[in-house]
């Protein structure tokens, strides 16, 4: 079951918190913090530009909080790619917003040209 199945937007609203990260030529981690809305996290999303793909290098994602203990530990970024079908292919999750959290972005190698990422956190949060 994808999570909008279970979302009622007269009851509730998504809200989106972005933070956009850079890995830098010749380097393979970008580390970023973002300060949550409150509601309940509900997914994330990430896109990159491409550019880490070159030589086979691999692009993961992890998320941590203000302890960096991991609330999702480091995976590849193709898991939480926007499909073309929208949300339905979120990455979907379940933890509190209203904190600081932190992504974390790295490669197998290190990248050969500035490497864009974006990280979309999905927030539902109660009408009122």
């Amino acid at each position: 079951m994808n999570f909008l199945q279970s979302f009622n937007p007269i009851t509730h609203k998504l809200k989106h918190e972005v933070i956009n990260l850079t890995i830098k030529s010749g380097d393979n981690q970008a580390l970023g913090a973002i300060d949550l809305r409150e509601g309940e996290v509900i997914g994330i999303l990430a896109d990159t530009d491409g550019t880490e793909k070159t030589n086979n290098n691999m692009c993961f994602l992890g998320i941590q909080d203000g302890r960096k203990q991991y609330h999702e530990e480091p995976v590849s970024v193709e898991f939480y790619k926007l499909p073309a079908n929208g949300y339905t292919g979120i990455r979907a999750l379940s933890f509190n917003g209203g904190q600081k959290l932190y992504a974390e972005v790295t490669t197998l190698k290190d990248v050969t040209a500035d490497t864009q990422v974006q990280v979309v956190f999905v927030v539902k949060q109660e009408r009122k």
